[in-house]
């Protein structure tokens, strides 16, 4: 059985979502999430099972070198649940649309359908998931007082 089809039955049987792998010669790394968020026990019981996993024992017999994670800030949105959990933050959308500054920087307002709604102080533009390129929390630094 091929690495990545083990890895996909492992997360299958998990409420773990997959949002990032890399695989190399001697390494996995893997971003996981859930739409609650994922916590360190769910990430910690996953790298145990991969670890403890006899398939992949077999094609690694000395060993590989594992990282699982959860999605750092700097992580994109990708799924829906990204989206909805982050109303209310601010973003920046690099897109395909022609009529819209590029990126543009806004306060998500709705996610519905695969559209979300940004607002920044000019206006409100919704886009299509499928028009956007990549998504990025914005964080502002605040002063210390």
């Amino acid at each position: 059985m091929e690495l990545k089809n083990i890895i996909q039955v492992i997360l299958s049987n998990s409420d773990l979502i997959l949002c990032e792998k890399i695989i190399s010669t001697d390494y996995i790394k893997l971003v996981v999430d859930t739409k609650e968020g994922v916590t360190l026990k769910q990430i910690s019981d996953l790298t145990k099972t991969i670890k403890n996993n006899q398939n992949i024992a077999d094609i690694y017999p000395d060993g590989i070198r594992l990282e699982v994670t959860s999605p750092g800030i700097d992580c994109p949105l990708t799924h829906d649940f990204h989206f909805i959990r982050n109303i209310g933050r601010a973003v920046r959308i690099n897109h395909q649309t022609s009529d819209v500054y590029n990126p543009f920087e806004g306060e998500i307002v709705k996610f519905k359908n695969n559209t979300i709604t940004i607002e920044n102080k000019k206006q409100f533009v919704t886009f299509n998931l499928s028009e956007i390129i990549n998504c990025h929390l914005i964080f502002q630094k605040t002063s210390e007082e």
